[in-house]
């Protein structure tokens, strides 16, 4: 697989060109500040038109990334399959005031490739990652005697007459 540094955005469009490669959490900083611990992931991102004859980037990624669940704290494999569409827009302001539901990027002549990957990741994150059914601490520790449990049992000892 061949992996671009950058891309014209326009001209990449245009020509419907297209590129692909892997990515390792070396290359993607701002996940591992997200908590990423590991990352492996294959893009393919292509130019074209949309249904609506503008130009647009599609992007595709696929992977697996290692994030914490946030009952258990323990490591949570999370599979990624993404599959957007960024409409190319050459105006900033533009893309602050459309009134749709269309997803815009901003066209330069030097777009980072990792940078767009790793904006769709990104996007994709569960907000409160969790594995469907984990132990939380509390409920790992459910065979011990709650110090209230505790407490009680001294009470009523020592309201015992036979103390």
């Amino acid at each position: 697989m061949s992996q671009a540094e950058q891309i014209d955005g326009l001209e990449f469009a245009r020509e419907c060109g297209r590129c692909s490669g892997q990515l390792v959490l070396d290359a993607l900083s701002r996940l591992a500040e997200l908590g990423c611990r590991a990352v492996r992931v294959d893009y393919v991102i292509e130019g074209a038109r949309n249904a609506a004859e503008q130009l647009c980037l599609r992007v595709d990624v696929v992977g697996r990334l290692e994030l914490e669940c946030q009952r258990c704290l323990e490591p949570l494999d999370y599979a990624v399959e993404v599959h957007s569409e960024l409409e190319l827009a050459v105006d900033p302001g533009f893309i602050e005031t459309a009134d749709d539901d269309v997803d815009r990027v901003l066209a330069t002549h030097s777009m980072d490739v990792v940078s767009l990957v790793e904006d769709e990741l990104i996007l994709d994150l569960p907000m409160v990652p969790m594995h469907a059914h984990c132990a939380t601490p509390v409920e790992a520790k459910a065979d011990k005697l709650s110090p209230f449990a505790v407490l009680a049992s001294l009470k009523k000892k020592a309201g015992d007459p036979g103390n």
